[in-house]
């Protein structure tokens, strides 16, 4: 195994996976698509790199189109859910039908086998297009968006958890390697104008 070992996300981390939610909604590119990898039932054994790869292939495309790969990702592991990852990412509305096809094929790429349960994949809110309208049928994207937040935090550290509000926790699992990540464009530099 690579990596520094970890049992739980940090309160730094989960303050700046917070602060780049933020970030990505006033730069107008809010986080619209949830993939989850299950890396074990897609017999993925190096993690981070099948992570840092589909970043990779996914931001490659994306800048070909015109768009900013936009991206967080968080991993966990535990006894019943195995190491797997939950990704946010910013797809352009009318690139969703486009990167959901291409990505059956990075899939590929990363070397994941096409299994049940191995990827799950969704909009955040009430449809891909819910963050650009901001209000569909008389629900908030803001809500549906704090809502997958908390979610992809809720293995932070128990104390962490209560100081940033995290109401619904859960053992984030002992890992190696890194836990989280995030696109360059909206990391703690980027949002401090440093880049």
């Amino acid at each position: 195994m690579r990596g520094k070992r970890s049992t739980a996300l940090s309160k730094k981390d989960a303050e700046n996976i917070r602060a780049a939610g933020v970030y990505t909604a006033q730069e107008h590119r809010e986080l619209n698509r949830f993939t989850t990898i299950h890396f074990d039932a897609a017999s993925l054994a190096d993690p981070v790199w099948a992570i840092g790869r589909m970043m990779k292939l996914a931001g490659d495309w994306l800048r070909i189109k015109g768009a900013v790969p936009t991206y967080i990702w968080v991993r966990e592991a535990g006894e019943r859910k195995g190491d797997h990852v939950h990704i946010l990412w910013h797809v352009p509305p009318d690139l969703i039908r486009q990167f959901a096809k291409r990505e059956r094929g990075w899939r590929k790429l990363i070397g994941a086998k096409p299994r049940k349960g191995a990827f799950k994949t969704k909009p955040v809110g009430l449809s891909y297009s819910h963050g650009a309208y901001q209000l569909q049928y008389g629900r908030h994207f803001a809500e549906a968006s704090k809502g997958l937040f908390d979610y992809i935090l809720k293995g932070v550290e128990p104390k962490a958890a209560a100081a940033l509000g995290i109401v619904r926790t859960e053992p984030g699992g002992e890992l190696w390697g890194k836990r989280c990540g995030m696109s360059e464009n909206i990391n703690q530099s980027a949002r401090q104008g440093l880049k």
